[in-house]
């Protein structure tokens, strides 16, 4: 079980049930009637919104899952995408529902048809207990089948602007490496290389502590992410704030803009182990009722930027003072004498305390402390260290 509020939230975590029309349960759901890609035959008309299957629901029929982990008093969006089978007549409602409590209705719900995006769905609301029953409930008349996808839960504040998928939590996990080109993302529109990885066990979310729940996005290589926000008020003060970092090892450049406008160039170095992502807020006045939002990966390489929790909130932001560029480091001389005892010895300047000596059969690693106490002599840290008997053996110095 993952640390995202809702499991298995775009339905991919099992593939549909062998057997033709794919009847069988829903991962992490209970109720529902199975799984279907594009191939169908329920799944027939509309373009799937996250990944590349959804749920359906044929007849009256429930699909649901306990959710926990909710602060009381707090606002919450829920957010799903849903539409019905082009087949068979008959009619279909929606009741959503937390807590035995009715959130909304949705009612005679017809198929978006062809290859038109499936229906979106935005609720607010403030829950009254910390975990209860999320329930998705088809009211059917006849031969109708309702189809769900990317449904995600995430908490916002009241002077937050609805934004799709905020914190990419509505893909799931996708399998390793978390590539999801070329499907699609919810709520974005995606160009290169990207996908979601839970944080730290990545492989490309392998360091720092994420914000909002447990996934991220990440761009590789030359790729963008690209969402347009509507309903903000033409004059107004807006900020847009959000998380990013890099993969380790990696570093990137995180291009980002709003309307056009540059909201951040920034060469990002990776927060490393479990430091904070950077966090960065950006002033503007809308000029119009939209805010077209991009983020880019723009160093060349196989570079990747991570990003999650972005907000675009009404009302100016405090604004963040990001870590300027790293100085480069000091170069150490190591100098490498032979010994009267056929030893090595490796010495370099007294003053430059601190430092370890390692070894390797590789340049490349891995690497192991040599061992040996440094001892002081003329001015210089000295150390004996034994030869390889056979083959290279290369060294330097590492700082703890």
């Amino acid at each position: 079980m993952s640390g995202s509020l809702i499991q298995n939230p775009s339905f991919e975590d099992h593939p549909p049930s062998a057997a033709w029309p794919h009847y069988g349960p829903v991962g992490g759901w209970e109720g529902g009637s199975g799984v279907n890609n594009a191939s169908g035959p329920f799944q027939d008309n509309g373009v799937i919104p996250d990944r590349v299957q959804i749920a359906f629901t044929q007849g009256s029929r429930k699909l649901k899952q306990l959710v926990g982990g909710l602060e009381v008093g707090q606002q919450y969006w829920l957010q799903f995408h849903y539409n019905v089978r082009n087949c068979c007549g008959g009619t279909m409602d929606l009741s959503i529902q937390f807590a035995e409590e009715e959130l909304d209705y949705i009612s005679e719900i017809t198929a978006v048809g062809g290859d038109e995006p499936y229906y979106y769905h935005h609720i607010e609301f403030t829950p009254e207990s910390s975990s209860g029953e999320l329930v998705f409930e088809a009211i059917a008349a006849g031969d109708a089948t309702l189809l769900l996808d990317g449904i995600t839960l995430a908490k916002r504040s009241a002077a937050d602007v609805a934004m799709v998928n905020p914190g990419f939590e509505a893909s799931g996990t996708p399998g390793w490496p978390g590539y999801i080109q070329p499907a699609p993302i919810s709520g974005w529109t995606s160009t290169g290389n990207y996908g979601v990885n839970i944080s730290g066990p990545g492989p490309f979310a392998n360091n720092g502590m994420n914000p909002e729940q447990d996934r991220v996005a990440f761009l590789q290589g030359d790729a963008t992410l690209t969402q347009t926000v509507w309903e903000l008020e033409d004059g107004e003060a807006y900020h847009l704030s959000f998380s990013f970092n890099a993969r380790g090892g990696n570093k990137p450049t995180l291009n980002v803009t709003v309307n056009g406008e540059t909201a951040l160039e920034y060469e990002v170095n990776p927060v490393g182990d479990a430091e904070p992502y950077y966090v960065y807020v950006y002033n503007f006045t809308a000029d119009s009722d939209v805010a077209e939002i991009t983020f880019a990966q723009t160093a060349e390489g196989d570079n990747t930027v991570l990003i999650d929790d972005v907000r675009l909130i009404k009302g100016k932001g405090t604004e963040v003072e990001l870590p300027g560029p790293e100085e480069p480091a000091e170069p150490i001389a190591l100098a490498l004498g032979q010994g009267a005892d056929a030893t090595l010895t490796l010495s370099w300047s007294a003053d430059k305390t601190g430092w370890v000596a390692q070894y390797a059969e590789k340049v490349t690693g891995p690497w192991q402390d040599a061992g040996a106490e440094a001892t002081v002599e003329d001015g210089k840290l000295l150390i004996k260290v034994t030869p390889a008997k056979t083959g290279s053996r290369f060294y330097r110095l590492s700082h703890p």
